[in-house]
């Protein structure tokens, strides 16, 4: 992009400037306009024709943004770059139109001499409108988790708390003063590899959306809680945290637990017994046998057995006998 001599193309820069999709201005340090491209004056209702040079750029801000305008300007006479938010006001409608602007000196070619300030300004209308969307669903989201009897908890992409409902503040004893902006994992996840799971998975978008793990309470309890996981997204879908609703499951499990230890004890204590034992439904099926019946009928494994039909080990000539007298044994008789 040079000419022969060197010197840049400014025929391709000045059309880069006019084709630009972004507003871009050239004011003074005064805050005088000189030139400001099409994309600019179609995006702030300016005349085509240039008439309107000469305006003071705070004319075309919102007057609360004027004080940040002169507070840019006197970073641009530091010769620093300046980066911040401004309304401009379209003077037809009057309506707002927030942008992300950036603004830098331009220097004299040769002496270096500071010359005047360039402005690019992006409309970011929708997205602010997104994020104002975004905070309004979550501040619903929030207030369905304060009523609902089950923990919640919401953490930024480096496990701090952002937010807990009553009910999770209920379980772990602690004031939600006290953990907000603090580090769940250092406080109330007693298991490291729970929060390495979290680091890496989380900002890759991996994240279990069910899971389980223990918490430890401010009294030293652990509890183990059955997790259901969502992300927490910005207005640009990007995953910034994660959402859980959980549910404590400890007396569950250990119920669970404790059901599955008395079924082993069962299981090996008929396993044992040189006697027929059995279990069927109603309707005759069996469910289990232990391994003597198995061998008293010739089966190598109760998996040949079970699913039969218990009434069809029984001789046929008392077949319906035994059959009537189960039956008479059930429930509603």
């Amino acid at each position: 992009m040079g000419k022969a001599n060197g010197s840049p193309d400014r025929d391709l820069l000045a059309a880069a400037i006019e084709e630009s999709p972004v507003l871009i201005a050239i004011t003074s340090f005064e805050g005088r306009v000189e030139h400001v491209n099409p994309a600019g004056r179609a995006f702030l209702g300016l005349d085509r024709s240039g008439a309107d040079s000469g305006r003071d750029l705070g004319a075309l801000l919102h007057p609360d943004d004027r004080a940040a305008l002169a507070a840019a300007i006197d970073t641009l006479r530091r010769g620093e770059v300046w980066n911040g938010e401004l309304r401009f006001v379209d003077p037809g409608t009057g309506a707002e139109i927030p942008t992300d602007t950036t603004a830098f000196v331009i220097h004299r070619r040769g002496t270096g001499e500071p010359v005047a300030v360039a402005w690019a300004a992006r409309d970011v209308t929708q997205r602010r409108r997104m994020e104002g969307q975004l905070r309004e669903s979550e501040r619903r989201f929030r207030e369905a988790l304060e009523n609902v009897r089950v923990a919640s908890v919401m953490l930024d992409l480096q496990g701090r708390i952002l937010f807990l409902n009553d009910h999770l503040l209920g379980l772990v004893g602690w004031r939600a003063e006290e953990l907000l902006g603090r580090n769940w994992f250092e406080l109330v996840v007693p298991d490291a590899s729970v929060r390495r799971l979290f680091e890496e998975l989380v900002p890759v978008g991996r994240l279990p959306a069910h899971f389980e793990n223990e918490i430890v309470t401010r009294s030293g309890q652990r509890l183990l809680m059955a997790w259901h996981n969502e992300y927490l997204r910005d207005a640009m879908g990007r995953i910034v945290g994660t959402t859980s609703i959980g549910e404590n499951v400890t007396e569950r499990r250990q119920a669970e637990r404790a059901l599955a230890e008395s079924e082993r004890r069962y299981r090996s204590l008929v396993e044992d017994m040189p006697a027929l034992v059995c279990r069927f439904r109603p309707d005759g099926v069996l469910t289990f046998v232990n391994q003597h019946y198995c061998d008293t009928f010739g089966f190598q494994d109760r998996s040949e057995v079970e699913g039969r039909d218990f009434f069809r080990f029984i001789p046929e000539p008392k077949r319906e006998e035994v059959r009537r007298h189960y039956a008479s044994l059930a429930p509603d008789r």
